[in-house]
């Protein structure tokens, strides 16, 4: 496959920036020492293997996942379309006229576009929502208490202890990512009085416990045996975790589970908004923030990657202030459209800066979870977590801006994001236009006023950590359940 624009790109500074190379994953850390002596850029032996044998150990690793069916629910349950077409009615992001304009080859053959959304919607290849609608509906005021002002009452830690036992599912061949939230939101409810086990799709559908919540339905129903899940009997009884964007595929194939389930909880306070409007019971929930300085494993140490690492790395578990963080920078994601040119312009004016730039494409999810442990250990050595948008929908990425920049003390720079009821502007992270985040980054870092307004952003998110407000976001879903079962 071809590069990327900016791969093997030579910087001012005699750094050679290798941005990777599309469909092959591999680390890629920079350090300059900006001391006079040649700087080169620092490169894991996977980076440094040629592209046949990094393609060669993508395929491998990719081998498990082929050939594995069943890989998708192949019909939708008649009883599951009949509820979930009744609520796609009055779902204002669905437009019937919109779906087949979208899809021209249905018209004229589909004289029922909402049953055939949904009949279709896990299979493809056709849109269901078009992205003015979903702008739209993120675009509405949505409302939730803000939990900074709002009168709370404390939490006892028994509020959940009436609760039957609960059963928090997610795929074991899906994201990590997933797995991690679903832990999360466990540790959450615990700290409530529940009694709460996390799953997978391997377990017991026929003892599974009295409440379930499934993270993640567009991975969890769709990998191998996450298929027996989908009867209409689990699905009308379940409470469904979604973590997707609006505009993307991996909501739209999940969906007719998603509106036939008991109760949503969403990661995103205007999706839950926009979902509830259909009549589905609906809220917005995402894990408390808890600080994290110890991310990697004892084994971890050991590993080449990390050995890789070009850090001064301290011992494991220390607290490195903000000051002395050995990296000004870091950022993780994926390639996108949109980051590939916003990367392009960021890239000369962080000249001058030790910065660690993991940009690559993917194959399939990430289930390795070193990745996540090195990413956030990275943080924990950052000034600076770098969020971008992979697209035009300003999206809370809760995962890389909560859990993994403000938990591990980074001070986090996003481009601007949807309103969130916690998490303020200039209070708990800093955002910007996008093509105004590398003067944001010179000001906080190179400017005295802009480490003050740093110093004190950092401080009231370590205030926030410790006063346990986002556990009452927990207590609301201890009473959403308890209200919907």
């Amino acid at each position: 496959p071809p590069s990327p624009p900016l791969c093997n790109a030579p910087r001012a500074d005699g750094v050679t920036i290798n941005l990777g190379c599309r469909f092959v994953r591999h680390w890629l850390p920079i350090a300059t020492n900006h001391q006079g002596d040649n700087a080169v850029a620092t490169s894991s032996s996977r980076a440094s293997a040629s592209l046949k044998q990094k393609a060669r150990r993508a395929l491998n690793r990719a081998k498990p996942l082929i050939g594995r069916k069943p890989t998708k629910p192949s019909w939708v349950p008649p009883e599951v379309i009949d509820i979930s077409v009744a609520r796609l009615h009055d779902l204002p992001l669905f437009d019937p006229d919109a779906y087949l304009e979208l899809n021209p080859t249905l018209k004229g053959k589909v004289t029922k576009p909402y049953n055939h959304a949904i009949a279709r919607a896990s299979k493809g290849p056709f849109t269901m929502f078009e992205p003015q609608a979903v702008a739209r509906v993120l675009a509405k005021e949505a409302f939730e208490p803000d939990l900074v002002t709002a009168e709370t009452t404390p939490i006892s830690g028994t509020e959940a202890s009436s609760l039957p036992p609960i059963g928090i599912y997610a795929s074991s061949y899906g994201n990590v990512f997933m797995r991690e939230i679903a832990e999360d939101l466990a540790h959450d409810f615990r700290l409530l009085g529940a009694d709460v086990e996390v799953l997978d799709e391997t377990a017991d559908i026929e003892a599974r416990r009295p409440v379930t919540i499934v993270v993640a339905p567009h991975e969890f129903f769709f990998f191998h045996e996450g298929r027996n899940w989908t009867t209409p009997e689990f699905v009308q009884s379940t409470f469904i975790y979604n973590t997707e964007q609006l505009q993307t595929k991996w909501f739209e194939r999940p969906l007719p589970w998603i509106l036939a389930s008991r109760g949503l909880m969403d990661i995103c306070l205007q999706a839950a908004t926009a979902l509830g409007e259909s009549g589905l019971p609906a809220m917005h929930l995402e894990p408390s923030l808890r600080l994290n300085n110890d991310w990697l494993l004892p084994g971890d140490w050991e590993k080449q990657v990390v050995q890789d690492l070009p850090l001064e790395t301290a011992a494991p578990g220390t607290i490195v202030s903000w000051n002395d963080r050995p990296l000004d920078l870091s950022f993780f994601g994926t390639t996108s459209e949109r980051r590939d040119v916003l990367m392009a312009q960021y890239l000369p004016r962080f000249e001058g800066y030790r910065d660690f730039i993991n940009y690559v494409a993917r194959i399939g999810a990430s289930t390795n979870e070193m990745d996540t442990r090195v990413a956030g250990y990275v943080a924990t050595q950052s000034k600076i977590s770098l969020n971008i948008h992979r697209d035009d929908f300003p999206y809370f990425e809760w995962h890389r801006i909560v859990k993994q920049g403000m938990g591990s003390g980074a001070l986090v720079v996003t481009d601007e994001c949807l309103p969130h009821p916690l998490y303020k502007p200039g209070v708990h992270f800093f955002s910007a236009p996008s093509s105004d985040l590398p003067d944001l980054i010179d000001w906080l870092l190179r400017d005295p006023a802009g480490q003050q307004a740093a110093e004190e952003v950092l401080a009231n998110v370590e205030l926030l950590a410790s006063s346990g407000v986002g556990l009452q976001r927990t207590k609301a879903a201890v009473e959403f359940i308890t209200a919907n079962s």
